[in-house]
């Protein structure tokens, strides 16, 4: 049976498997920088800005006519509400609210406004709630009266009295240390009058989770100024001057000059403290006049050049350069831009860019935090210290990190990788999303990235959407310092940290704020039970799960419901993955030995690059390992295989099989060539009917990998050299693309040999057989005919006898239909490796001494066939069927 076909019918019997992923990200809930606006009698706009909503609208339908609301989608970068209200000319104050929708979550925004009546308005709820933890909680108070502030409990205290409407009024909650939930008043008092209100404070006797503090103020790295520009050379109307305007579309370009005449350009600034990294904007609308090799000098204040690298820009993206350390002082940058962008210009020299800039990173609070990942407080920090910081976002980092309560995914520690190119050994690149920071995100949010020290490295965050029909992926580059990142689509966000030094570069700390922690599994740092534990926290659809060498990302309610095993689940992934590297030479020749696997569910499956996807309708069987095994492991491997077929056999992808073949007889100890006749079907096909071995049409043709696993067979059963394959893999991906033929795979096959297989490859229908180069030692005549159960008398290879052809009559069912067969056995048979049948006018070849024929008639025809090709007819006789 099919083996799709077979893992289908067990879908239907058990049930349906599939589900529907499309929304991957969206169920989290949104963030609104305010819940509540505050306004004077006055008329005035406020607007109220909307994080991580998902297709979100505004719902006025019982707005108050005063107030007017207007949803802002994406304007600069973000979305927000603007409200306009009227001027109030009545006595009371009033309040009207709105909500902001998305698709799975509403929020209700309050608006007041005072009136002429003695009121006193808060922007924070009239009931707070915090930790046990001490802490602080800021209220913006406007009214239109005199007003005193009083705690009714000692446990509240007032740090910052009342100024004025823009600044807040700062309360401390002391450690609940009583082990119950407390609640108090903060009572606000008309002076002079009768009016009064308050704000109720409930204390848990428990520590609340990590919620990020409002980030509407925080400032990130700052763009600097620069003072003035001169060009070695520039074209007429496109001077230097363009390349700092800020206008995108203008640019400067150079004149055409010979291509030993570097162009120069200097930027020069006045009274900057530091630049930490340049942002370089291509022309892109020509991709020959983009920069190329070019040296980066600075020039600080009172100082001579110094050289500080040779950068090798790359494409038409936009492309940031980090210095290693801060550049204090700096006076100029100079560039001398050795080689542009077209590798075929010899003579001349040109190139343009459409801006550059130059940014500074700002530090913020350096007495609390010791470096710019705001991850580690400075030594001797108290919590007083932290409860005077004014900015909210830090403030509530700071405090989680003195109780130690900072979750542990936001801050880490990412290594280098190899860069996962596509190479000359296999036909896909490795995963490049290795780095799994366990945090998800959402459209339409913002996240805050830090980082302190780069190392001078390019290195990315990167958003990758799963459970879509096409792969999303986007690339941040990541600065020095602080980052605040809209988001524009759902996703998991990954680090890509690549170098050459991978061995060596030390990790880089980055601190990601914002998102959600959905956590992963990874074996080289958690337990079995800490990934149970993530797994069973995550709110994102999708799971991160790493092994030694395979990364799955999978959907987090079937690893919930239908895995067994987390570990057992990648220990079987990572096994498969194993014997493909080991099949194919990776793991002996040291291929892409730091780099894994990505492997993905995926709704329709399909190709992707750096990846493999799995069909999702399968993901039940594909995410249990107690399920694969036998049909579906066969499956599974071969998809794996895709990333593992050989750069050099290409020309014939269905031998991608021949790695699944190898995995799961090492695996399950099952042949599927012998179990399922593949031997006899593919000599009809190939070797009788001389169908062409390179007229592969789909991957996935079993019969094709053969007459290369009967060489496996040899190779390693008869000659002694276990390691044939894995050499001759690696022999022919030193090979350049252009020899990944049929001629060269045969022709490196005898050469590494030193066995002529000529006559093998021409009666398998290989059309470069006579490529071969020969050789001395010839292959047995009838090497086609090896297989598992003749491996001894290719070893022994004496002269062949037999005395006659037993057979007798059976029956077999299949698919619930009876059959009946011949059952034939070659008597008394010595190094007999196979047989020729002639049966109803059919030529058939038969492999070892047992077989089954369909009809038997008088008239067929049996030739035993010897090891050196001996032929002796054999007289055929009816026994009775042996008793079991």
């Amino acid at each position: 049976m099919n083996r799709l076909l077979a893992i289908i019918i067990s879908i239907f019997l058990l049930g349906s498997c599939s589900a529907d992923y499309s929304d991957v990200f969206a169920e989290g809930e949104f963030r609104l920088s305010n819940s509540k606006l505050l306004f004077k009698p006055t008329g005035k706009v406020l607007t109220i800005e909307v994080g991580g909503a998902y297709d979100w609208d505004v719902d006025s339908a019982n707005t108050a006519g005063w107030c007017q609301i207007v949803p802002v989608y994406r304007h600069g970068g973000r979305d927000y509400v603007s409200v306009h209200v009227e001027n109030n000319s009545g006595v009371e104050a009033r309040e009207t609210t709105f909500d902001v929708v998305s698709k799975y979550d509403r929020k209700t925004i309050t608006v007041s406004q005072l009136g002429s009546e003695p009121a006193i308005l808060f922007n924070k709820e009239e009931k707070l709630y915090c930790s046990l933890t001490k802490t602080v909680i800021d209220v913006l108070v406007l009214a239109n009266i005199d007003f005193t502030i009083k705690p009714d409990v000692d446990w509240i205290k007032i740090e910052r009295p009342y100024t004025d409407e823009n600044t807040s009024v700062r309360f401390l909650i002391e450690e609940n240390t009583t082990g119950k939930v407390r609640n108090g008043f903060i009572v606000f008092k008309q002076v002079d009058g009768e009016y009064s209100t308050s704000i109720e404070v409930v204390q848990s006797n428990g520590v609340e989770d990590y919620v990020q503090g409002d980030i509407a103020g925080l400032t990130g790295n700052r763009k600097l100024k620069i003072a003035r520009a001169n060009a070695s050379s520039a074209l007429e109307g496109k001077p230097v001057e363009l390349s700092f305007d800020g206008d995108k579309i203008s640019h400067y370009q150079s004149e055409w000059q010979d291509i030993n005449d570097p162009v120069v350009l200097e930027y020069h600034f006045q009274d900057e403290e530091s630049i930490d990294y340049i942002v370089y904007h291509p022309y892109a609308s020509d991709s020959k006049k983009l920069f190329g090799t070019t040296e980066i000098w600075t020039k600080s204040v009172g100082e001579e050049y110094v050289k500080r690298m040779t950068y090798n820009f790359v494409g038409e993206k936009i492309q940031t350069v980090m210095f290693e350390g801060k550049i204090m002082n700096p006076e100029s940058v100079k560039f001398v831009v050795k080689k542009g962008s077209d590798p075929d210009e010899k003579k001349f020299l040109v190139v343009a860019c459409a801006e550059m800039e130059f940014y500074s990173s700002t530090v913020h609070y350096p007495d609390i935090f010791t470096d710019r990942s705001y991850s580690v407080l400075q030594e001797g920090i108290t919590l007083e210290q932290i409860l005077n910081m004014e900015d909210e976002f830090f403030r509530t980092i700071a405090e989680h990190l003195y109780h130690k309560t900072y979750p542990e995914a936001r801050v880490r520690k990412y290594k280098a990788y190899p860069k996962p190119t596509s190479s000359n050994y296999v036909t896909k690149a490795m995963s490049s999303l290795d780095n799994a920071t366990g945090i998800s995100v959402i459209k339409g949010d913002t996240i805050v990235l830090m980082v302190d020290n780069l190392k001078g490295q390019q290195v990315y965050l990167t958003i990758m959407t799963p459970g879509q029909s096409n792969i999303q992926q986007k690339d941040i580059v990541l600065t020095e310092g602080i980052t605040k990142q809209p988001i524009n689509q759902d996703g998991l966000l990954y680090v890509k940290y690549f170098s050459t030094m991978h061995e060596t570069i030390e990790p880089v700390t980055i601190h990601i704020a914002g998102g959600k922690v959905n956590g992963c599994y990874d074996v080289s740092r958690h337990t079995e039970q800490e990934g149970m534990n993530a797994l069973n926290r995550a709110e994102g659809k999708y799971f991160d799960l790493l092994g030694e060498y395979v990364h799955l990302i999978f959907p987090t309610e079937v690893l919930r419901t239908r895995t067994s095993s987390l570990k057992g689940l990648l220990d079987k992934y990572d096994r498969i993955v194993k014997l493909q590297r080991d099949f194919t030479g990776m793991t002996r020749y040291g291929i892409a030995s730091k780099s894994r696997v990505c492997i993905m569910s995926d709704p329709v499956g399909g190709e992707a690059a750096n990846m493999i996807l799995l069909n999702e309708s399968f993901i039940n069987f594909y995410a249990n390992p107690d399920d694969i095994k036998e049909n579906i492991l066969w499956e599974l491997t071969s998809s794996i295989a895709r990333n593992f077929l050989v750069s050099s056999l290409k020309w014939n992808p269905a031998y991608r099989d021949l790695n699944t073949q190898y995995v799961v007889c090492a695996m399950e100890g099952r042949n599927c060539l012998l179990d399922e006749a593949r031997y006899e079907a593919a000599t009809e096909r190939f070797v009788i009917k001389y169908e062409n071995m390179e007229d592969a049409r789909v991957d996935t043709d079993i019969d094709r990998i053969v007459p290369l696993w009967q060489l496996y067979l040899y190779m390693k059963n008869v000659v002694g050299k276990d390691d044939f394959f894995q050499d001759l893999f690696y022999s022919l991906s030193q090979k350049s693309m252009f020899q990944w033929t049929q001629k060269t795979f045969v022709t490196e096959i005898n050469k590494l040999s030193g066995i002529d297989f000529k006559s093998y490859f021409k009666e398998w229908s290989f059309s470069a057989y006579n490529s071969a180069t020969a050789q001395s030692t010839k292959a047995p005549v009838e090497l086609k005919y090896i297989c598992e159960n003749n491996i001894d008398v290719y070893r022994n290879s004496g002269v062949a006898s037999a005395s006659r052809c037993n057979y007798y009559d059976d029956v077999v069912i299949e698919n619930g239909i009876s059959r009946k067969i011949q059952v034939m056995e070659i008597a008394d048979a010595e190094n007999i490796v196979g047989c020729e049948v002639i049966a109803m006018g059919q030529f058939r070849m038969k492999f070892g001494t047992k077989f089954t024929i369909d009809n038997y008639t008088n008239a067929t025809k049996v030739t035993a066939i010897g090891v050196n090709g001996d032929r002796i007819p054999l007289e055929c006789v009816k026994i009775s069927k042996p008793r079991n």
